[in-house]
């Protein structure tokens, strides 16, 4: 690979693992979250999304998420 590094928005998700190929609904209520998804939708970025380690932190850090 040539450059496997690329800019995106990161979505963290509560209480959610998802795996790859598998259809989930997704409830997102954060307006961060939100304004991600939004960008995602007008073709402005790439959307990851990342499950949270514990689900109380309401504005989690990237020490927050599981490693990615």
């Amino acid at each position: 690979m040539e450059n496997d590094k690329f800019t995106a928005l990161i979505l963290p998700v509560k209480n959610t693992i998802l795996y790859p190929g598998l259809e989930v609904n997704l409830l997102v209520g954060r307006d961060s979250s939100l304004e991600a998804v939004n960008r995602y939708e007008q073709g402005d970025t790439k959307l990851v999304v990342i499950s949270q380690k514990k689900p109380g932190i309401e504005l989690p850090g990237r020490e927050d998420l599981y490693p990615f």
